[in-house]
């Protein structure tokens, strides 16, 4: 088990340093692993901001059809996107507010207003033979 000494966000990531870890030689063991933190010991995010898991699960809707659930959160330097489970396969929705309009942790709920052809961009295409 770690202790976590302190922690910042740095350009938009996390930075956390731990006890007993002081060079970057002895925190390179730790590259690519999960931190958890249990649920109670987070800290509150301001309006608009969710923590991944919260957004794990939830349903995502447009106009009233139900587009899938949302498998995972992919994030990268242009931003995050949700990855979208349902009857198209995946489909990535950029976790923005024009787009994702209204989230609904306590009802597990994304209502989206996608762009035109978003929805579609992924669609695994069939080949008739």
């Amino acid at each position: 088990m770690l202790t976590i000494a302190s922690a910042r966000i740095q350009n938009g990531r996390p930075v956390v340093a731990f006890t007993g870890l002081e060079s970057i030689e002895a925190v390179e063991r730790l590259a690519g692993l999960e931190l958890r933190i249990p649920e109670a010991l987070l800290q509150p995010l301001e309006s608009g901001r969710y923590y991944e898991y919260q957004l794990v699960g939830c349903t995502v809707e447009t106009a009233g059809r139900r587009i899938g659930t949302v498998a995972r959160v992919d994030s990268g330097p242009g931003g995050s996107c949700l990855v979208v489970s349902g009857e198209r396969g995946e489909i990535l929705v950029p976790f923005v507010p024009h787009i994702c309009v209204e989230v609904d942790l306590e009802g597990r709920r994304v209502q989206i207003d996608p762009p035109e052809g978003l929805l579609e961009l992924n669609e695994t295409k069939r080949i008739r033979r």
